[in-house]
């Protein structure tokens, strides 16, 4: 046996059979450690630019911007069919940009000074509108043999002019009454835009001065006929405040300047109705002062390339205030003066060594103008 196991090893050696079959793979091992991050190549070359795009065509024009004076119609179309009071409950959000407005006929509109109503269609009166006073009247009170106490100034018309108060002196000593500086006619044809006082309130115990309204319609603008729009001075009142209470007085005050009205269109303006912008009457003369002068009358222009006026216009100034005779209290005034609209307001009553009363001057009528123009570039 053992000899055998020798052949064999040896013949084992001497030779190799044919290789087997390979035997199944085995399971896979876990992987090694990450190798060290090799270094960053060469940057590449810049590609070539691309070809520029073709520019796309031009967008249409917008609208032009002036136009935004009527409004963008936000309020939409409104009819005015019973009296209305705007200037206790406004349009809601304080929106007065409508597409169309019209005030029906037999119907009242009230609006507080300063309204600009703007239309991108039409804006046409049928009915009647009222405009507010603006500039608030004077206040003066006499105590009798001390003299004057609780003044209150006049507000200024729309040119910032404020109506003058009487002169205060003693008995046989001359008092000159105020004075209510207006302005040219030049001057008052210039002016576009207002603001929420036309005619300047009376001095002393006055009226209130005239309110301001505007009307632009892009496409028209009509005061119709039997319409009418008002913007006048009040009269002066010497019955509220001090009169007559703890031994004093007032008196002797101003009435307000007229008011302005202001109808302005791209196309067409029509005024068929009446235009009231009339000064106040002064106050009367009383135990401490001489009368008070009259309102000076307000202003009205129309605008737009095509005007059509059959209508009428009130600018006349106020009455002055009554009262003659002498006035020998000691101290005593002077009358106070009209407040003006665009022209003057009357003065007031003197008072001269004689104690005598000296009528005022009389107030100026105001203007109307109307441009036939577009006028949009002027308004904002």
């Amino acid at each position: 046996m053992r000899l055998r196991t020798i052949i064999c090893v040896l013949a084992m050696a001497a030779c190799t059979g044919s290789t087997g079959p390979a035997g199944p793979e085995g399971a896979q091992g876990s992987a090694g450690p990450q190798g060290d991050q090799g270094s960053q190549g060469d940057q590449g070359s810049q590609g070539d630019q691309g070809s520029q795009g073709s520019q796309g065509s031009a967008g249409s024009n917008g609208s032009d911007g002036q136009l935004r004076i009527y409004g963008d119609g936000t309020a939409g179309a409104v009819t005015i069919a019973a009296d209305t009071d705007w200037s206790a409950t406004p349009p809601a959000d304080d929106n007065y940009q409508f597409t169309t407005f019209t005030v029906n006929a037999g119907v009242t509109l009230t609006v507080l000074p300063g309204t600009v109503i703007r239309c991108t269609g039409s804006c046409a009166n049928k009915g009647t509108i009222l405009v507010v006073p603006g500039a608030n009247g004077g206040f003066e009170c006499m105590q009798p043999a001390v003299g004057l106490y609780a003044v209150v100034e006049a507000g200024p018309n729309a040119f910032g002019y404020t109506a003058g108060l009487g002169e205060v002196t003693t008995s046989g000593v001359q008092a000159v009454g105020g004075i209510g500086y207006g302005t040219s006619e030049t001057f008052a044809e210039s002016i576009v835009n207002v603001g929420v006082n036309g005619g300047g309130g009376g001095a002393g115990n006055g009226g209130a001065g005239g309110g301001t309204l505007t009307i632009l319609g892009e496409v028209a603008v009509t005061n119709g006929a039997g319409a009418t729009i008002s913007a006048r001075g009040q009269d002066a009142d010497d019955t509220t405040g001090c009169a007559q209470v703890d031994g004093t007085e007032s008196g002797g005050g101003g009435g307000g300047g007229g008011g302005y009205v202001i109808l302005a269109s791209m196309t067409a303006v029509t005024q068929a109705g009446s235009i009231d912008v009339s000064g106040g009457a002064g106050g009367p003369s009383g135990t401490y002062f001489a009368p008070g002068g009259g309102g000076g009358g307000g202003l009205v222009h129309l605008y737009a390339p095509t005007v059509t006026h059959t209508g009428s216009e009130t600018l006349t100034a106020g009455a002055n205030g009554t009262g003659t005779g002498t006035l020998a209290t000691s101290p005593r005034s002077a009358g106070a003066s009209g407040g003006a609209g665009t022209s003057f307001g009357g003065s007031g009553g003197s008072l001269d060594t004689t104690n005598t009363i000296v009528a005022g001057g009389t107030g100026l009528d105001g203007f109307s103008f109307t441009s036939e123009l577009d006028p949009t570039a002027l308004f904002y």
